[in-house]
């Protein structure tokens, strides 16, 4: 699943209802595609939060691609970056 270019609290109920869907719609691991992603503020660290909580309750992983090394740092600062780490990869 593909990100958007903004990731702010305007678009985070509409996109974790989005999780939600791919999620039920697709087996194995949940891949979210974040290289768009240009404008975020901390909905975009809950997303990431709430799309991990998702697919860890139904027994499966999450992986985060292309995250924007300002929304790592900000992951960091609220002291959340650990709990994602094993779920971002490069690329």
């Amino acid at each position: 699943m593909r990100l958007p270019a903004a990731v702010t609290f305007d678009t985070f109920g509409a996109l974790a209802q989005d999780v939600q869907r791919h999620l039920a719609a697709n087996p194995g691991s949940l891949r979210l595609d974040a290289s768009r992603v240009r404008r975020f503020d901390s909905s975009a660290v809950a997303l990431l939060l709430q799309a991990c909580r998702l697919a860890h309750g139904q027994g499966r992983t999450a992986e985060f691609l292309g995250l924007p090394r300002g929304l790592l740092e900000l992951a960091a600062l609220y002291g959340v970056d650990g709990l994602l780490a094993s779920a971002i990869f490069e690329g």
